[in-house]
C-alpha cells in the first residue's frame, strides 16, 4: 500500500475553503510562514493555512502539466471516490472495531476496507465517514475514534427522527407548491379544504403561524426557518421580509391568513366571537320576560341617549327634570347587565376572561355576545330597559345638594347623535333643545367647580382610525373635542362615577378605585404663557401627568380634581364596571355588598390577563393600523409639532404629528423653537415590521 507522500509540490489534498471541502494540487510551500498555494478542481489557485489542510492523499500530479488535465484529474479522482463510497459500509467498519475503543488512523480504516488501496479509495473512505458520523468521532491528524455502543444508538435515533422531518417537510412542500399554483382567489378556500384533508400538516401550519407571530420569540423557529427555507428552494423564489417576517407573506400568499387578518388579536388570543353554548345562554337571557320587581318606574321620564351615530352598545342615557321650589334633578341612567346576567354564569365568566370590549379600526369584538350588549341590555330607543339610576339633585344657581342612585326600568325616547345634539343646542326651540341646555349649564358648572378643586384639562387633540371596507383603505375621522355635546357626556360620566365612588365609600361596599396623584414638574403659568401654541401646552401638561392606578382603597384623583372616583358607567363595556354592578345590585337588595374585599380583589385578579391582553392587541393593532394609514398617504403633507432636540446641538428633533400623536426623530434643517409647528411627509411606513420615518418639509407659517 503506498504511504501518504510528504507535503510537496504535486501532492494531491482535501482542504476546506468557506465551509467546503475541496480537491487541490500543492504548488508551492513556504517553510516561514506556512502558507500553501494550491491549484484547485474549479481552475483557480489559492493560498491556504496549514489549518485548511484537511488530507493528504497517496497521489502526485505534475504541476507542469496542463491546466485542463490536471482539472480533469482531480474531477475524475472525485467522482471515482464518489462511486465508491456508495458501497462502503461504515457501520460494518465500526463493528470490527469498536471494541478496542481507541483512535484509528485513516489509513487502518482504510486498509480494513480495501486490500490494495488506490488515492480513490481513501477519498471514499473519507467521504463515507463524513457523510455517515453517527459511528465515529473525527480527531485531529486524520485520527478517528469508534463512538460507544450508546452514543451510537442516541445518534441513529436522532438521524432517524431527523429524516422523518425532512420527510415531513417534503411532503408539505409539496402540498403547499401545488396550493400556491392556483389561483389567487381560490387559495384560501382550497388552503382550508387541505388542512382538513392533511391534518398530519396541522403542525407545519402551527409552527409557521407561531414564528410569523412571535417572530425570534416563537417557541420553534428553528423549525419553522427550515421548512421556509426548504420552500423557497422548492420554489427557486423567496418571499418578501426577512425572518419572520418572510413566514407572514407566506400566509398570506398561500390564502392561510387573509391580507386583514389581525396579528396583534393572534398574539394575545383574542376571540372575535363566542362559543355556541354562550350565545345559547344568551340567548335565552333575551328571551327573559323584563324583571322589574325592586325596581323602580322611571319610564315616564323623558330619557335620551348621546352617542356616535353607529353605537348600537348604549350603556348610558340621560333625563332631566324641575322640582318644586326649583330645584333640578339630573338623571343619569346606566345599562343594567348585573341584572339580568347571573354571576358565575358562562356569560359572566366570558366577560370576566375577556375584560373589556375592544374597538379596533377594522372591526369591534364585544366582551358580551351582541344579543344582549346591543340588543337586550343596551339602552336602545323606545324599548323597557333595567337601569341603575344615579339621580343628582342641583338647586336654582346649579349647585348640587344631594344624590341618589337606585335600581330603576326606563324607556330611552330619543338616540341622539354628538352632532344631532349639537344642533338642537345651537338652534332647536322644542323641549328637548331647552333640557338639553339646561344640562349643558350643570356640567359647565360642575367642570368649573372640579377646576376650581385642581383637575387638569389636557387638551391634545383626538383622532378616530377607521378602515373603510368598500374603498379598502383607512379613513382618519378628527373628533371635535370643543363640542358641546362630548362635553355633556363625559361629564355626566364623572358625575354619575364619583357618585357611586362616594356611595361605596359611606356603606363599606368594596369596589375598585381610580387613583392619580398630582402633576410633577407642571410648569408655572407664566412658563405656560410663554409657550407658542395651546398644543404645547397640553404636550407639556401630559408629560407631568402620573399614571392613574387602580386601588380597593380610595384616595384622591388629582386629574380629576376629585376626592375619590370608581368606575360604573360602561358595564356592557368594561368588566371592572360590571362587577361594580353586581356589588350594586346584591346592595339594593339585601343592604350588603355581594363580596367581601378578599372576593372582590380575586375575581379582578381573573380579569387582568384579559385586560393586560386587550390593551396590547389594541395598542399594537392600532399602531399597525396607523402605519398602514401612512403608508398609503404617499407623499402628502402632514402636520406634526417639534417637541424637542435629541441633543444640546443639531438637528435631530423629536416631532409628534398632530392627529396621530406618533413620535419619531427627524433632521428639521435647523433648529426651530420647540412647539413650532411644521409639515412632514412620509419617507416609509410598514405595518408588519413596525418602523416608520418621516421627513421634514418646512415648517408653518403662521
Amino acid at each position: 500500500m503506498p504511504s501518504p507522500l510528504p507535503l510537496t509540490e504535486g501532492c494531491v489534498v482535501e482542504f476546506a475553503n468557506k465551509g467546503k471541502f475541496c480537491l487541490g494540487v500543492v504548488l508551492h510551500t513556504d517553510a516561514k510562514t506556512g502558507k500553501i498555494k494550491v491549484f484547485q478542481s474549479t481552475g483557480r489557485e489559492l493560498t491556504l493555512t496549514s489549518k485548511q489542510v484537511l488530507h493528504l492523499l497517496p497521489m502526485h500530479l505534475s504541476t507542469g502539466m496542463l491546466v485542463s488535465n490536471m482539472i480533469d484529474a482531480l474531477n475524475a479522482l472525485a467522482i471515482r471516490a464518489e462511486n465508491i463510497r456508495k458501497h462502503c459500509d461504515v457501520e460494518d467498519l465500526w463493528m470490527l472495531v469498536s471494541e478496542e475503543g481507541a483512535e484509528i488512523s485513516l489509513e487502518m480504516l482504510v486498509t480494513l476496507l480495501f486490500s490494495n488501496p488506490e488515492p480513490e479509495h481513501w477519498l471514499a473512505v473519507i467521504y463515507a465517514l463524513r457523510t455517515d458520523r453517527i459511528y465515529f468521532k473525527e480527531g485531529a491528524d486524520a485520527l478517528y475514534t469508534p463512538r460507544p455502543a450508546s452514543v451510537v444508538e442516541d445518534l441513529r435515533r436522532q438521524a432517524a427522527q431527523a429524516a422523518a422531518r425532512e420527510q415531513y417537510r417534503n411532503q408539505f412542500v409539496e402540498e403547499v407548491t401545488q396550493l400556491l399554483a392556483l389561483p389567487t382567489d381560490a387559495r384560501e378556500e382550497a388552503c382550508e379544504n387541505s388542512r382538513r384533508s392533511h391534518p398530519e400538516f396541522h403542525g407545519a401550519w402551527t409552527t409557521l403561524s407561531a414564528y410569523a407571530i412571535y417572530g425570534q420569540e416563537a417557541s420553534d423557529k428553528a423549525e419553522a426557518e427550515a421548512i421556509l427555507v426548504r420552500l423557497q428552494d422548492h420554489l427557486n423564489r423567496g418571499f418578501s421580509g426577512t425572518a419572520h417576517l418572510r413566514a407572514r407573506a407566506f400566509l398570506r400568499e398561500v390564502g392561510y391568513w387573509q391580507e386583514d387578518t389581525n396579528i396583534a388579536l393572534l398574539k394575545y388570543d383574542i376571540a372575535t366571537d363566542f362559543d355556541d353554548a354562550i350565545e345559547d345562554d344568551a340567548l335565552a337571557v333575551y328571551r327573559m320576560p323584563h324583571a322589574s320587581q325592586g325596581r323602580a318606574d322611571l319610564t315616564h321620564l323623558d330619557v335620551f341617549s348621546i352617542d356616535s351615530a353607529e353605537t348600537l352598545d348604549i350603556d348610558d342615557a340621560l333625563s332631566i327634570e324641575m322640582m318644586p321650589g326649583g330645584a333640578v334633578r339630573l338623571g343619569i341612567h346606566i345599562a343594567a347587565p348585573a341584572a339580568a346576567i347571573p354571576f358565575d354564569s358562562s356569560i359572566e365568566h366570558a366577560a370576566r376572561l375577556r375584560a373589556t370590549s375592544l374597538y379596533l379600526p377594522e372591526q369591534r369584538i364585544p366582551m358580551m355576545p351582541a344579543i344582549l350588549g346591543e340588543n337586550a341590555l343596551s339602552l336602545i330607543p323606545n324599548q323597557t330597559r333595567a337601569a341603575v339610576s344615579f339621580f343628582l339633585i342641583f338647586d336654582q344657581k346649579l349647585s348640587p345638594i344631594s344624590s341618589q342612585i337606585l335600581p330603576s326600568y326606563i324607556i330611552s325616547k330619543h338616540k341622539l347623535s354628538y352632532e344631532g345634539v349639537e344642533n338642537l343646542l345651537e338652534f332647536g326651540d322644542d323641549t328637548l333643545s331647552e333640557s338639553l341646555r339646561l344640562i349643558y349649564d350643570i356640567v359647565e358648572n360642575s367642570q368649573n367647580h372640579r377646576r376650581t378643586l385642581g383637575a387638569i384639562d389636557v387638551d391634545l387633540p383626538e383622532s378616530k382610525l377607521t378602515y373603510d371596507t368598500s374603498q379598502k383603505c383607512y379613513v382618519l375621522h378628527r373628533l371635535d373635542l370643543t363640542m358641546m355635546s362630548r362635553l355633556i357626556v363625559s361629564e355626566c360620566m364623572i358625575l354619575a362615577n364619583t357618585c357611586a365612588a362616594d356611595f361605596c365609600h359611606e356603606r363599606n361596599i368594596p369596589a375598585l378605585y381610580r387613583i392619580q396623584s398630582p402633576p410633577t414638574g407642571l410648569p408655572s403659568q407664566e412658563e405656560f404663557d410663554a409657550m407658542p401654541n395651546d398644543l404645547m401646552r397640553a404636550v407639556v401638561k401630559r408629560r407631568c401627568m402620573q399614571s392613574a392606578v387602580s386601588s380597593l382603597t380610595p384616595g384622591k384623583h388629582a386629574g380629576l380634581g376629585l376626592e375619590r372616583y370608581t368606575q360604573v358607567t360602561s358595564p356592557l363595556r368594561r368588566y371592572i364596571d360590571l362587577l361594580a354592578h353586581y356589588q350594586l345590585e346584591h346592595y339594593f337588595v339585601h343592604q350588603k355588598p355581594r363580596f367581601s374585599t378578599n372576593e372582590f380583589s380575586g375575581i379582578l385578579a381573573e380579569c387582568d390577563l384579559g385586560l393586560d391582553h386587550a390593551r396590547s392587541a389594541s395598542q399594537e393593532a392600532y399602531f399597525a393600523a396607523s402605519l398602514a394609514y401612512l403608508q398609503q398617504l404617499g407623499d402628502e403633507n402632514l402636520t406634526a409639532i417639534i417637541l424637542q432636540y435629541v441633543a444640546d446641538r443639531g438637528d435631530n428633533a423629536q416631532v409628534m404629528l398632530v392627529d396621530l400623536q406618533m413620535r419619531t426623530t427627524i433632521a428639521t434643517k435647523k433648529r426651530w423653537p420647540p412647539g413650532t409647528m411644521c409639515f412632514v411627509k412620509v419617507d416609509h411606513a410598514n405595518p408588519d415590521d413596525g418602523t416608520f420615518a418621516l421627513q421634514f418639509v418646512d415648517v408653518v407659517q403662521a
